[in-house]
């Protein structure tokens, strides 16, 4: 089918279009191509193609571009040209409605050549000067060689200029990378400038950089580390060592840090060769926003690929977790109110609790490490000469600094771990980890006693004030005043609030007695636990004596409300008044008058927070079931009441009833 596609398009009809034509969205003017017309209406450029920009002002600059070349099957193929005119205008005179103008500027002609859309070929450059609407030697000029998109062979850029000269002279190999020797002339910051590289396959193996006046030296540098690992992989003595296969910029760099002289020795002729070098890749964006072509590249350089234990993966697997807890346990105990407020009552405690900080900060450094090791940066930068002098802040030795009753103190902390050198690193982070832990750890052990006893402290005072307050609670649900005496009368008992008798009989027994006895046994207790356990059962007690409120209020409210439900109404023919029956004898008076009562009594005898809840329910309980009885009209029900009558004990009154 694929074989089939070229002949197909041959015998469709080839059209030709003349007209307006966008470049980029903003660049436009007038196109000539020929094209087919695809089966989902796209234009397939096939043969030449041409297009002259409408001319481009802005204040007084001006710009036009011609375009010229050959499409393929919708690829560019064959011989292209690129046109730049860049001038500033300037107006000599105005003759009625004519105007003479002059010209300053450059000509930029590119001639490149592509093969399926890939740059392949000699590619030239020229760069022509205009002063006064004339051109002005001496040309610049600059050739690069591509296959296949990557750039290849020699390479020459040269502008001679007499006030700042650029030349460029270079290689690469056949996949792009810089190779051989490369010689740059060029001016910056009004300073002539003479640099010389030597690269093999993209490695930069030398660099020599001098003014180029006074032929004083500047950098002089050989990549000795380089040219060693290059030796080890060729002989094969290094395994953790390769060659990469990522192509990278024009800048060179094997893990070294932005101060070394191996980096900042490349800055301005690295800026300079990729200035030169956008030239063939268009940095404007404005010729290659084309369709059918793959952009070139300019050249790359290579880094040894590293490759690292497989261990270290295991280990980072195991410190994550060891980091999370103790950076979880240190901000918790950190946060401890007892600890925040007692550290200037001693200086243990002050230093403990700056040590808890400073742990966290060594965490997070560690952390930092582990992501850039994890991040797969150092899988072609030399890790080594980030960490030549180990990891900063993990050299085992710290000042550690606290204040404590105003003045400022100074306690040394050392560890046995460290980390002061690139050598097993991932192993000696660990170690250092476990060691920190292992220290504050030690540290806790000898405050913890201390803080236990602070911590009782605050707890019990805790507890002290809770009980406290769910009194006044309990007083104000019960009176509504919490200032009220307990053993006050009824009659001043009841003076802010109508309870009923339940309600009052209740809050008299559990706050003249068994409060009271609860009370001052939690008062008396020494062991912190057992005054803990006694404050607890109190609170328990408290909350289910208000949560127990308004059910007190309705208990009295049952026997009336029962006594309803087990009656019925019949017409009564003599007079006006219904006639009241009541049904179901049996289960209303032993329920309702019998069974009820007595639940009620049991209710007034409980003394734990957990009877007194059950004992409510329970009543609760009877009623709903006797008021389900009252509507029951079957066999089963009728049987009961009959059988009930005969039943007087109230346990046994119970069990028929199923409550």
């Amino acid at each position: 089918m694929l074989t089939l596609l070229p002949v197909l398009l041959h015998a469709q009809e080839l059209k030709t279009f003349r007209g307006k034509y966008s470049l980029n969205g903003s660049t436009t003017g007038n196109a000539t191509y020929t094209y087919y017309v695809m089966p989902d209406g796209e234009h397939q450029p096939h043969g030449r193609f041409s297009f002259t920009s409408d001319v481009m002002q802005q204040d007084d600059q001006i710009r036009q571009l011609n375009i010229s070349g050959t499409y393929r099957r919708g690829n560019k193929s064959g011989d292209w040209s690129y046109e730049t005119s860049n001038f500033v205008i300037k107006f000599k005179r105005i003759t009625g409605t004519s105007a003479e103008s002059i010209l300053d500027g450059t000509i930029h002609k590119l001639r490149a050549k592509y093969n399926d859309g890939l740059a392949d070929g000699r590619w030239t450059l020229t760069v022509q000067r205009v002063k006064e609407s004339k051109p002005v030697p001496p040309l610049s000029t600059a050739s690069m060689s591509f296959v296949n998109g990557n750039p290849t062979d020699k390479f020459i850029f040269n502008d001679p200029v007499s006030h700042a000269p650029l030349q460029i002279e270079g290689g690469f190999d056949k996949k792009g990378y810089f190779d051989g020797q490369w010689k740059m002339i060029y001016t910056h910051d009004d300073v002539k400038y003479e640099e010389n590289r030597e690269y093999l396959s993209g490695f930069l193996l030398t660099l020599a950089l001098k003014h180029r006046d006074t032929q004083e030296t500047i950098y002089s540098i050989s990549f000795d580390d380089v040219k060693f690992k290059l030796d080890q992989i060729a002989q094969k003595h290094e395994n953790a060592l390769g060659y990469g296969d990522r192509k990278f910029g024009v800048l060179f760099n094997d893990g070294y840090t932005e101060s070394d002289e191996k980096i900042t020795a490349q800055q301005t002729g690295n800026h300079v060769l990729q200035l030169v070098l956008n030239n063939f890749i268009d940095s404007s964006g404005i010729y290659f926003s084309m369709p059918g072509f793959t952009r070139p590249e300019t050249g790359f350089t290579r880094r040894f690929q590293y490759i690292y234990p497989e261990k270290e993966n295991e280990l980072i697997e195991i410190l994550n977790p060891i980091m999370d807890r103790m950076e979880h346990q240190y901000d918790s105990i950190w946060n401890e109110p007892v600890l925040r407020l007692n550290q200037q009552r001693y200086d243990t405690l002050a230093y403990y609790s700056t040590l808890l900080r400073l742990g966290i900060e060594k965490i997070d450094v560690v952390r930092e490490v582990l992501a850039e090791v994890e991040s797969g940066k150092f899988d072609y930068e030399f890790r080594d000469n980030f960490y030549r002098l180990g990891v900063l802040g993990l050299d085992g030795i710290d000042s550690v600094k606290f204040s404590h009753r105003g003045r400022s103190v100074v306690w040394m902390l050392e560890l046995n771990d460290k980390v002061v050198s690139p050598d097993s690193l991932v192993l000696n982070l660990y170690r250092y980890i476990i060691g920190l832990d292992a220290y504050i750890s030690k540290y806790y052990d000898l405050v913890s006693p201390r803080l236990n006893e602070l911590l009782q402290e605050s707890r019990l005072a805790k507890s002290d004030e809770t009980i406290i307050k769910s009194l006044d609670t309990l007083f104000i649900t019960y009176i509504g005043d919490p200032l009220l005496v307990y053993n006050e009368s009824d009659e001043v008992l009841r003076s802010k609030k109508d309870i009923n008798d339940l309600q009052l009989e209740i809050f008299k027994r559990y706050t003249r007695n068994i409060l009271q006895r609860k009370m001052q046994e939690y008062v008396d207790t020494q062991d912190y636990n057992l005054r803990l356990t006694r404050g607890t059962v109190i609170l328990d007690i408290i909350h289910a004596l208000i949560e127990v409120y308004p059910k007190l209020e309705r208990i009295p409210q049952l026997e009336g409300e029962l006594d309803k439900a087990f009656i019925r109404y019949t017409p009564n023919p003599f007079f006006p008044r219904d006639l009241e029956t009541r049904v179901k004898t049996g289960i209303y008076n032993k329920g309702a008058e019998v069974l009820l009562p007595n639940m009620i009594e049991e209710l007034k005898k409980t003394s734990t927070a957990e009877d007194l809840r059950d004992k409510v329910e329970a009543i609760f309980r009877l009623d709903a079931r006797l008021r389900e009885l009252a509507e029951a009209d079957d066999q089963e029900t009728n049987r009961l009441n009959a059988r009930i009558r005969r039943e007087n004990q109230p346990e046994r009154i119970r069990r028929l009833l199923g409550v």
